[in-house]
């Protein structure tokens, strides 16, 4: 593909934009990727996602009180906006994209989702759970991994917006 003369010039001014803000190539690269994945993924209007989420979590006993709470509304809402980005990258874009916006470090994020996911499991709603769960879970592996049950919550409000 052949640019233009004023595609290269506007694209040269763009990046020295992004220079000056501070913004690296990667950052442009993950927002860009955001808003394509915005412009697929459209089922649930986005003021009640982070309802619907919120709800779906507190029904499956994840306290609000836990920053993996809020670590899990952000991922699975991103997750749903872009699910090409973020179901097969949680480790190299998700978390350091929940960490960037929560001024924390990836790990730290891995760690609170896990932590909540530990509490839904141990002390939450075994029916609700069991609905989301109940067949792409082993009773033998025990809890799911934060992969696991981000993509299998993303799976089940998927496919209920579909209804």
């Amino acid at each position: 593909m052949e640019m233009t003369e004023k595609k290269r010039a506007t694209l040269i001014q763009v990046l020295e934009v992004c220079r000056d803000k501070g913004v690296t190539i990667e950052d442009l690269i993950n927002g860009l990727n955001n808003m394509v994945g915005k412009e697929k993924q459209k089922e649930i209007p986005e003021e009640n996602l982070e309802e619907i989420v919120s709800k779906l979590l507190r029904e499956m006993g994840v306290a609000p009180s836990l920053k993996g709470y809020d670590y899990l509304r952000i991922a699975i809402i991103l997750t749903m906006e872009n699910k090409e980005l973020y179901l097969h990258n949680i480790t190299k874009a998700l978390y350091p994209d929940i960490a960037k916006r929560k001024n924390t470090t990836s790990s730290r994020v891995e760690r609170a989702i896990r932590h909540a996911i530990e509490t839904a499991w141990s002390k939450g709603n075994i029916e609700k759970i069991d609905k989301i769960f109940s067949y792409t879970i082993s009773p033998h592996k025990g809890k799911p991994t934060n992969s696991e049950f981000i993509a299998a919550i993303v799976d089940d409000l998927t496919l209920k917006s579909k209804k």
